[in-house]
């Protein structure tokens, strides 16, 4: 037989490593004598649904800060509380080995001739009247590999020095481990935003706090990190 002491969901509308380096820190510091957890990455719609529905307790959604109003209707509209975490612009990161990993400046043009490693779930394709496909950071995508987990990226991105990725900042250790490098782009100026979102009748329990509190300790870390590159 399986007990619960607590039952606690969480939905990740955004892949970003510097959650998942506070989910780490917050379990080194759970005690209780049973537990289960349930952490899933998935996309900012399915985390919202999951949320309302009742299977998740928590979710965080990832957006264009722009788009703040339509979400913020969203959330009225289907009974959510929300908070938001953090704002952002994505960086690059790239093996230690790529060429262009000690530029002084990078641009979309620096960009055309490598492979974007990019999670193909939440992904939707901007296309222009010619056809080709940018990512959501304006620069066109010449040359992809969709993953649908993320187990693979570090691999790819540490073996592989023609690829490169778009993400939140990430903690200096986990860029070291993997023989990585995080760069900023000048012409990637768009501003991204993370929100934690919970039914409006659930009240967050202690542990759902201690979450938070490791989040957001997370969140300053790795974006004042950030504004050193």
């Amino acid at each position: 037989m399986i007990l619960f002491f607590e039952e606690k969901y969480i939905d990740l509308g955004a892949r970003a490593s510097y959650i998942s380096y506070a989910f780490t820190n917050f379990s080194k510091n759970i005690d209780l004598k049973e537990m289960e957890f349930f952490y899933k990455e998935t996309n900012s719609w399915e985390a919202i649904e999951n949320v309302v529905s009742n299977s998740y307790k928590l979710g965080i959604v990832r957006y264009e800060s722009d788009y703040d109003e339509f979400y913020r209707m969203t959330y009225e509209s289907k009974g959510l509380s929300h908070e938001k975490i953090a704002d952002f612009n994505y960086v690059l990161i790239m093996s230690k080995d790529s060429k262009i990993a000690n530029k002084k400046e990078i641009r979309f043009s620096d960009l055309e001739d490598l492979i974007q490693i990019s999670h193909g779930d939440p992904y939707v394709p901007l296309k222009n009247d010619s056809g080709g496909e940018f990512d959501a950071s304006g620069a066109r995508m010449n040359k992809v590999i969709y993953l649908f987990e993320r187990g693979s990226q570090f691999d790819l991105l540490r073996d592989n020095r023609e690829t490169f990725m778009w993400v939140s900042p990430i903690p200096q250790e986990l860029l070291d481990s993997n023989n990585l490098v995080q760069r900023r782009c000048i012409d990637s100026q768009t501003l991204y935003r993370d929100v934690l979102i919970w039914r409006k009748e659930y009240r967050l329990s202690s542990l759902d706090r201690q979450f938070i509190k490791e989040l957001r300790a997370s969140e300053k870390e790795i974006l004042e990190m950030s504004e050193k590159y």
